[in-house]
């Protein structure tokens, strides 16, 4: 190893064991000198002693790295010991700080930097992290985890045992490539979900709806209709977080082109741009109307963990339906018989149509007609959010939502022209 290549990677080990000590020492800044285990000093001696390990290991051999770790853990169990029979504090975290702290310096110089330091970084983040972590642990319900684990064992433990072809007679249906859907809406789902539980279900109709949208679209507005009929003083502010529920939809919409397949991308991003415009400005005209006037009582946006089976269960089946149904319909009637489907699927929700679309926009269906149903979905559901509206809420909200919805849609076809000039016309 060269001079200046071993100072950096010294100077490296130096700097995680920093990193480690300054969110240490802040920690426990309160503590008297001398009382503390470690410090920022301590912690940056560490990191260099796990360097200066990694720099001797060709002469010296693992053996002697082994044996300095294993010092290392007895000293600082030792100092821990004795620290908490003074003041019955026994937690580990400091020791187990220590303990990488001196292996990420070794990496530093054995391994590779980056890595090294983006885990060291990876690491403080976590450690100065714990009333943050302990306030969601205490907001998570038993369901709620166990529904996650339940998923993500069927994801990491069975889906390398799902076969990854076709197994259909018309060569529609991959197993492991239909998981695999089915857990990222799941988790694009999840992040609003979470997000609500950690900002609070009673925060307000507005952030209710607009994080409600990563959710479930539909299932927001059908949420604030119903509210909107039992807090009729409210239906205009339910209606504002309902169109912003909208707009959020083409953000997700989004989203899931761009893990599912990035082939319509560039076709999609103007006409929704102009989409979320649309709605965002009749939303904010509400949002000024109703300025100064309390949400009474700020009722609960109540929505369904997606991790939970029988969801993500449904989410499988749906997709499963609409890639059979549409390589069906391509074949008896083209691209136009999945327009169609499109536009039915889209009265329930966008996602599975979103999905297949991006899905088979690089093979048989193609970039621009992946994107024109995408646009159907989107226009279909926004009708349907309308018809939800006035069903559940009354033919005032109903009108308030249709607002919304044309001046999205208005604004979709300002986007649609705007990409014909710049030559990203869809057909």
């Amino acid at each position: 190893m060269e001079t200046f290549d071993l100072f950096q990677r010294l100077g490296l080990a130096l700097a995680i064991g920093l990193l480690f000590g300054l969110e240490r020492g802040w920690k426990e800044r309160e503590v008297a000198e001398g009382g503390r285990v470690a410090g920022l000093r301590t912690f940056a001696l560490i990191g260099l002693i796990g360097g200066i390990c990694g720099a001797l290991v060709p002469r010296l051999g693992g053996i002697t790295v082994g044996l300095v770790f294993a010092s290392l853990a007895a000293i600082f169990a030792a100092f821990r010991w004795l620290e908490a029979t003074q003041d019955r504090d026994y937690g580990t975290t400091t020791i187990v700080a220590a303990l990488l702290t001196f292996l990420l310096g070794l990496y530093a110089v054995m391994g590779d930097m980056t890595a090294a330091a983006a885990a060291a970084v990876a690491s403080t983040i976590l450690l100065a992290s714990k009333r943050a972590a302990h306030e969601v642990l205490k907001r998570i319900t038993w369901e709620e985890l166990r529904a996650s684990l339940i998923l993500l064992a069927m994801s990491f433990i069975a889906l390398p045992l799902l076969p990854d072809r076709t197994i259909d007679p018309i060569g529609a249906l991959n197993p492991h490539d239909l998981w695999i859907l089915t857990i990222l809406i799941a988790a694009v789902s999840f992040i609003g979900y979470a997000a609500i539980k950690l900002i609070g279900e009673k925060k307000g109709v507005l952030v209710g709806g607009a994080i409600g949208g990563f959710v479930s679209s539909t299932a927001t507005t059908l949420n604030y209709a119903g509210l909107a009929r039992s807090f009729p003083q409210q239906r205009l502010s339910f209606s504002a977080g309902a169109i912003l529920a909208n707009l959020v939809m083409a953000v997700r919409a989004i989203v899931l082109v761009l893990i599912a397949g990035q082939e319509p991308l560039k076709l999609i991003v103007l006409p929704l741009a102009g989409f979320m415009l649309g709605s965002g400005a009749v939303a904010a005209a509400y949002i000024h109307k109703t300025a100064g006037k309390t949400e009474a009582g700020a009722p609960r946006l109540t929505l369904k963990n997606p991790f939970e089976i029988k969801m993500a269960l449904k989410f499988g089946a749906m997709l499963a339906v609409i890639f059979l149904v549409a390589k069906w319909l391509q074949g008896i009637a083209g691209a136009e018989g999945v327009f169609v489907l499109s536009a039915i699927a889209g009265l329930a929700d966008i996602d599975a149509m979103v999905v297949t679309s991006a899905h088979s926009a690089s093979g048989s269906l193609g970039a621009g007609d992946a994107a024109i149903v995408i646009l159907i979905a989107i226009i279909s559901n926004t009708f349907s959010k309308v018809v939800l509206g006035a069903v559940t809420g009354g033919m005032r909200m109903g009108a308030q939502l249709a607002l919304g919805g044309l001046a999205g849609l208005a604004g979709m076809a300002a986007g649609l022209y705007v990409a014909t000039l710049v030559g990203l016309a869809l057909w």
